[in-house]
């Protein structure tokens, strides 16, 4: 699913705003996403999951194409974690 396919969704649902209105709403939540987990660190969704950063340790790795060890240096990354309600209560089979 894309950026596009989220405001058509939107659009869909709420069909009294514009496109321009919907695809500036969704764009803005977005931004405080992005905003929230770079000066934060994590953000919570209800129900859905959470974003968060995390630090990746350094390794060693292989290159592709030569197989020669190369050094990955550490680094942070955003990694996403489901909500247990985020599939509803049909996926614990109840």
């Amino acid at each position: 699913m894309t950026r596009f396919d989220i405001e058509e969704k939107v659009y869909q649902a709420h069909g009294g705003l514009t496109r321009k209105e919907i695809e500036h709403i969704v764009n803005t939540v977005f931004d405080l996403i992005k905003e929230a987990v770079v000066h934060e660190g994590t953000v919570k969704l209800k129900d859905f999951g959470v974003l968060e950063v995390v630090n990746r340790r350094g390794k060693l790795g292989r290159h592709p194409k030569t197989g020669q060890l190369v050094e990955v240096k550490p680094r942070k990354a955003v990694v996403f974690r489901f909500s247990r309600n985020a599939w509803g209560s049909d996926a614990d089979g109840k």
